[in-house]
């Protein structure tokens, strides 16, 4: 869905540098001169009698001051100071709340639904269960030990992702705290027969990488939440070349336009959910993993 945006009472040059940051979403974003139809309004924050008759012109459209208002009641909007900087623009624009102009689905349904199981065949799809499923279990959990026989253990809360962080695994699939059990990328692409370990927060992702560094990291946006964009800059930046390993790719559940375009801009990949599992073969062939 293509959003509008128009700018009002802003500099030549502003004009041109936000400009140059929202074509970077390509058909996402579309400049409008009518103002009482664009979903965006970025004006000069120094006037803030324009301020106010935005508001009443288009009480809908999310509102972004360029300059320190000087007034009380606009110091709560979402404010670019000046001189505009790239970083900086990014940040404040990857806050908005997008939800007015598009609905969306609460964040705890969207945290579910990275596979869909049509993506894989029936026999080897593992349906959602609160617990851990037993064939994920690591297996000294299910094994009674060496003496054999023994009762299966439960697992530590958390241990329903699967391998043990030490495991030889490809890919790492990061989560925060709150996403739900289970998690249908981890499950999904291990069935899909690709060796793949759960990192439950940035510094489980970093130990992991300091012991044995994976080729491919997911990082789930909805979970993570505001660690997303600092653990995407810390991992993109163990890369060799731009084009070098890890691979780090961001599986999106929110449509945060300006989020995708921080991410972009770090070398890392963007993957709207749900995700296809033919599509992330391909992606991994291209890369030089195949299933095991």
């Amino acid at each position: 869905m293509p959003y509008a945006y128009a700018f009002v009472g802003l500099t030549p040059s502003e004009r041109a540098l936000l400009g140059s940051i929202f074509a970077l979403e390509g058909n996402d974003l579309i400049r409008v001169r009518n103002l009482a139809d664009a979903d965006l309004l970025v004006a000069n924050g120094d006037d803030h009698l324009m301020v106010r008759q935005l508001r009443q012109t288009n009480p809908g459209a999310l509102l972004v001051l360029v300059g320190q208002p000087d007034s009380v009641e606009l110091t709560a909007l979402p404010t670019l100071t000046r001189p505009l900087e790239l970083g900086a623009v990014t940040r404040v624009l990857s806050t908005l709340d997008w939800s007015g102009q598009q609905p969306g689905q609460p964040a705890s349904e969207l945290s579910m639904q990275t596979f869909s199981a049509t993506e894989l065949p029936s026999s080897q799809w593992l349906h959602t269960h609160t617990s851990a499923p037993t064939e994920l279990m690591p297996r000294e959990s299910r094994s009674g030990g060496s003496g054999g026989g023994g009762a299966t253990t439960a697992p530590r809360a958390g241990n329903w992702y699967g391998p043990p962080a030490d495991t030889d695994a490809d890919v790492m699939v990061v989560v925060g705290p709150h996403v739900g059990p289970p998690h249908t990328l981890a499950l999904g692409l291990r069935r899909l027969g690709y060796h793949v370990c759960v990192a439950e927060s940035e510094a489980h992702a970093r130990l992991i990488m300091e012991r044995r560094p994976t080729t491919f990291i997911f990082l789930d946006q909805i979970s993570l939440g505001p660690q997303l964009i600092p653990l995407a800059r810390v991992l993109a930046a163990m890369r060799r070349s731009p084009d070098a390993s890890p691979y780090v790719i961001v599986v999106a559940r929110s449509p945060n336009m300006f989020d995708r375009m921080r991410v972009r801009l770090l070398g890392c990949i963007w993957m709207t959910a749900p995700v296809q599992a033919k599509r992330i073969m391909e992606f991994f062939s291209r890369r030089g993993l195949e299933p095991r």
